[in-house]
């Protein structure tokens, strides 16, 4: 007989009710995952990245459009 699951479920309106302390939260399928906020290195590299893709964006209109994250991006129904 195998091991009862007793990992806690959280809810959409549980994780979007957290405060924020510098953490992204992500729920897949129920489970909470938590990672640190990104390093100096890697918010360098996304600054660049984006600028990059908002001048190549700017110079051909309605090709697509850069945002920056975080953000929320539901999958299925909410």
């Amino acid at each position: 007989m195998g091991m009862p699951n007793t990992a806690r479920r959280y809810q959409v309106e549980e994780v979007l009710a957290f405060p924020p302390d510098g953490r992204r939260y992500e729920l897949v399928a129920g489970e909470l995952l938590v990672t640190p906020a990104p390093a100096p290195l890697h918010q360098l590299v996304v600054t660049r990245l984006v600028a990059a893709l908002s001048a190549y964006f700017a110079a051909h209109p309605g090709l697509g459009t850069v945002y920056v994250g975080p953000g929320d991006v539901f999958f299925g129904a909410r």
